[in-house]
């Protein structure tokens, strides 16, 4: 079984248990046995499925996995990418919401944002809201969390 299929297997039964296969990725993408694109392909089948619980557990995979990514192993232009990957996928699919967000923290903590990168996905979240239904709230500390220079 893939990592992916392993971590979706796991993630309903023992949280701790998926966490360290998406740590385990997060080595291989490290040690460079595992290529960015490889992983963003692997996860294709489920964040694109039917059923709303894989697509968000998919996207927690991926969240995970960039969480426990170190420092420096995603490059500026990757981190735009994925950036650029989850942002599409909050606008497209609201049921994995939460994952998109701890995927966004964990890119921003492997480097900050620029400004326009910032600008994108505080409106994004702001686009998101307003289409969500969600009350609206004066609360700012979305876009506080977001470091740019």
């Amino acid at each position: 079984m893939s990592d992916i299929q392993l971590y979706l297997v796991e993630v309903t039964k023992n949280k701790d248990e998926a966490q360290k296969i998406a740590q385990q990725t997060a080595a291989k993408l490290e040690r460079k046995e595992l290529k960015l694109v490889a992983l963003v392909e692997s996860i294709g089948e489920y964040i694109n499925n039917e059923d709303a619980t894989l697509r968000s557990n998919s996207l927690a995979y991926l969240a995970d996995v960039l969480s426990a990514v170190p420092p420096r192993v995603l490059t500026l232009q990757q981190r735009s990418l994925l950036c650029d990957f989850v942002l599409s996928r909050m606008q497209d699919d609201s049921e994995g919401i939460g994952s998109c967000a701890k995927a966004l923290m964990a890119l921003e903590e492997r480097g900050k944002w620029d400004q326009d990168t910032a600008t994108k996905i505080f409106t994004t979240y702001v686009v998101y809201k307003n289409n969500s239904g969600e009350p609206q709230s004066d609360d700012t500390s979305a876009s506080s969390r977001i470091r740019h220079p």
